[in-house]
């Protein structure tokens, strides 16, 4: 009986040794067969995307305002084209040849450059007949042609200015394509990121089941050349 539990207690001391030096091996053998594992989970970081994401909703928020602005400003001159000029247009139309004169009057001398107030013409001539003559002198005559040669060019300036402003809409409406693709990016990025973390998790397990079997491995190893060295 004696010998029988000497030699079970040898045989657990042997298990026992075993397991200590598997461990050391092990952790050894690590250090030189797993030394890139420390190395790569340091240098792998989260992507932060917030200060894109800030900026992207900093420029659509601007780029809003600026939707708002051109919209307005298109809304005003269509306004102004399809609505007031028009108006204008019919008032002047219906009004007598007297209230017609004193409106040039007042043109030429509010847009005009020759016509002074102090000026008498133009004016209204009744004559025996129905009819009513406009007398204009040369300088109201000049007056009235530098005013049309103005509009024309106020309107071709206006014509360009849409022009610009529907351009101007079109690259808004590009930028705002640019941002949805820098968050499809942003976004991929980070899918990337995060499917390069599982990754390297998984990786890292498989490191830790084959130090485990390493472990069991070098341990029964070291288990049975204790039994074998001290069974001799």
């Amino acid at each position: 009986m004696d010998n029988n539990n000497n030699n079970k207690a040898i045989i657990i001391l042997a298990l026992v040794c075993g397991f200590l030096v598997g461990g050391i091996l092990c952790g050894f053998l690590g250090r030189l067969i797993f030394p890139k594992i420390k190395m790569v989970t340091e240098i792998v970081t989260v992507y932060d995307s917030s200060k894109e994401e800030a900026k992207i909703k900093e420029l659509e928020a601007v780029i809003e305002q600026k939707d708002a602005r051109i919209a307005e400003l298109l809304d005003s001159a269509k306004h102004i084209k399809n609505v007031v000029i028009v108006k204008e247009i019919e008032k002047v139309k219906d009004l007598p040849l007297s209230d017609n004169v004193e409106l040039l009057r007042d043109n030429l001398i509010k847009h005009g450059e020759l016509t002074e107030e102090t000026d008498t013409l133009p004016s209204t001539i009744l004559l025996d007949s129905p009819d009513t003559l406009a007398l204009l002198s040369e300088n109201n005559v000049k007056d009235v042609n530098i005013i049309v040669s103005k509009y024309e060019g106020e309107a071709l300036i206006n014509d360009k200015l849409t022009e610009a402003l529907v351009e101007e809409q079109n690259i808004v409406s590009q930028k705002d394509s640019i941002i949805g693709l820098q968050s499809s990016i942003i976004l991929n990025q980070e899918i990337g990121y995060s499917n390069q973390i599982h990754g390297l998790e998984n990786n890292l397990k498989k490191e830790k089941t084959k130090k485990t079997v390493w472990i069991a491995i070098l341990s029964g190893v070291a288990a049975v050349l204790g039994i074998v060295a001290i069974s001799k």
